[in-house]
């Protein structure tokens, strides 16, 4: 089943590079992602009467977005920066460019949660109607997540490996067993990215585990 998480967009954008009547924005100043598709706009002022502008990228993955002035890079370079270079011609025929410069960073990591929570209680007939969700909380893209697997910890047992993002109906019984008060455990949370732009694996851990109090 996918999941879903509702991302905010932030529609203030930074100025990265304010010469030359030339501005380039992104969504967060001074910092773009590796492996995942970030947007690029770029801004003239129309008092200078430039010509048709050229965007260049020090790694690559850029590529045009259609509309004029709107680009996307998905960096893969290991680099820890990434320098743009704008320019276009005046009405002189002059050429002006500029560049600036951003520090390239891994995505935050997946986070795993029921009813967006990583610890919460359950009375046992709960446990057929929760599902085990996963998401990047306030991401500035938009990213979805489907949980493919995790391992259900419950005390005494060995590690039960669940496909899916909800409990079958023999891992039901087992959990009808647990005594109230006990803690069982959701953990190594595997899912995959089913919404936004990447360049390698779309496959994630999650980085927490899920903890849930019997009540």
């Amino acid at each position: 089943m996918k999941i879903s998480f509702s991302i905010i967009f932030i529609f203030t954008f930074f100025c990265a590079l304010n010469a030359q009547g030339m501005f380039i924005k992104s969504p967060i100043s001074n910092v773009m992602y590796r492996n995942v598709e970030n947007q690029i706009s770029i801004q003239t002022n129309p008092n200078d009467s430039l010509g048709p502008v050229s965007l260049t990228s020090s790694v690559s993955g850029l590529r045009s977005g259609g509309a004029s002035g709107k680009f996307f890079t998905i960096p893969t370079s290991e680099n820890q920066s990434i320098r743009f270079t704008v320019s276009a011609k005046n009405n002189k025929g002059k050429v002006k460019s500029n560049t600036a410069d951003y520090e390239l960073i891994n995505i935050p990591p997946v986070s795993s949660y029921i009813q967006f929570k990583s610890f919460l209680k359950l009375d046992k007939t709960e446990f057929k109607n929760v599902k085990v969700e996963a998401a990047i909380p306030d991401f500035v893209y938009p990213i979805s997540f489907e949980v493919e697997s995790f391992e259900l910890k419950i005390p005494n047992q060995k590690p039960i490996l669940i496909k899916g993002n909800v409990f079958p109906e023999d891992v039901l019984n087992k959990l009808n067993k647990v005594k109230v008060g006990e803690h069982i455990t959701l953990q190594n949370i595997t899912c995959l990215a089913t919404e936004g732009y990447f360049a390698e694996d779309k496959n994630f851990i999650s980085y927490n585990p899920i903890v849930i109090e019997i009540k």
